[in-house]
């Protein structure tokens, strides 16, 4: 009888633990895997929609910078065609005030050619009325045509003083109708057109040398340094150099308060030169077309706009602003639509003192 030996018997369990626990371990590796490679993805996913963002961004401030760039070059245009209005306008005023000067030299000569012909059988009087009249014309010439209100008085005076030399009765009238006339053209305000249109020519040539302020810049926010992102986890590695990437991409600045002026860029200054420039011709227009209205509201906007974007410590910037705040309290009210009673009531006197004659 031989004796066998007897195996033991393995369990079943225990073998299928050993097939069961590998297959686990490969499992889990499996699963940490996938969530890594999930989180990774989400960061490339996040990171591709904040940079979609900034790219909108950038893509809607291009826009606005084209369309204001259209505006301006619009505005451009129709600045062009006021200037070139404005120079139609100035020589037309030349040959207004040539037209008066030769009217001034015929009724100079009329006067002289009144006064010096004796062979007419008329009395001393009438050739006093003559001359009266003659510088009452000369007065109407001055407001219709130049509104120059100091020689038009000038011309009124020296009517009166012609006829206070006279007694006769009928002339009383006369005499009344010119105190009348004078009292009414004293109580307006004059102002020299010449002289205002060369301040406001002279005070376009400062503008352009205006200084502007530079916008304080502060507290740029600091990106995050790259050392330590290196002594980090491997696994957030990527992350910090994906955050330090996109600040770097985008700055963020903080100005110092609410009253700081806005940016303006180096390549929209020449912008605000033409603007203001703009406003100053339509003040020259509004001078030679006597509208009060358009003349205060461009000096009142070049005066804001002054105050908001150049130095204000800067003498050229004060000097212009006394320059148009002395031109804003200036009227310029026209006397061409002054009616004197003078020329009626010397034409109902020839009337009633020529007939028969």
């Amino acid at each position: 009888m031989t004796v066998e030996e007897v195996k033991p018997q393995e369990n079943p369990q225990d073998e299928a633990e050993l097939h069961i626990n590998p297959v686990s371990a490969e499992f889990k590796h499996a699963g940490v895997s996938k969530l890594v490679i999930i989180f990774l993805i989400s960061l490339l996913l996040t990171g591709m929609g904040v940079g979609g963002f900034f790219y909108y961004q950038i893509f809607q401030l291009n826009q606005h910078v084209d369309s204001t760039l259209v505006s301006f070059a619009h505005q451009t245009k129709w600045n062009q065609h006021q200037i070139s209005d404005l120079q139609g306008e100035y020589t037309l005023l030349q040959q207004k005030l040539q037209q008066v000067d030769q009217t001034v030299q015929k009724e100079t000569q009329a006067l002289q050619t009144s006064q010096g012909s004796a062979a007419l059988n008329r009395g001393s009087d009438y050739w006093a009325i003559m001359d009266a009249q003659s510088f009452l014309r000369l007065a109407m010439t001055q407001l219709l045509l130049t509104n120059d209100l100091p020689q038009a008085l000038g011309f009124l005076t020296q009517a009166q003083n012609v006829l206070n030399s006279l007694t006769d009765p009928r002339v009383a009238g006369l005499k009344k109708a010119l105190e009348e006339d004078v009292a009414t053209l004293k109580k307006l305000s004059w102002t020299n057109t010449t002289n205002l249109y060369q301040r406001l020519v002279s005070l376009q040539k400062q503008i352009q040398q205006l200084p502007w302020l530079p916008v304080p810049v502060q507290n740029a926010e600091k990106t995050a340094s790259s050392s330590t992102a290196d002594k980090a986890a491997d696994w957030t590695s990527g992350f910090a150099h994906f955050w330090n990437a996109l600040k770097q991409m985008v700055t963020v600045y903080h100005l110092p308060n609410q009253n700081t002026p806005p940016f303006v860029t180096p390549d929209l200054q020449p912008y605000i030169y033409q603007n203001l420039y703009s406003l100053l011709n339509q003040a020259i227009w509004a001078v030679l077309n006597n509208n009060p209205n358009i003349y205060a509201s461009s000096l009142n906007q070049a005066s804001e706009w002054i105050r908001q974007y150049s130095s204000g410590g800067s003498t050229l910037t004060m000097n212009v602003l006394n320059e148009l705040q002395a031109l804003q309290g200036l009227s310029i009210q026209s006397s061409k639509n002054v009616v004197l009673t003078a020329p009626k009531v010397f034409q109902d006197y020839w009337k009633d003192n020529l007939k028969g004659s």
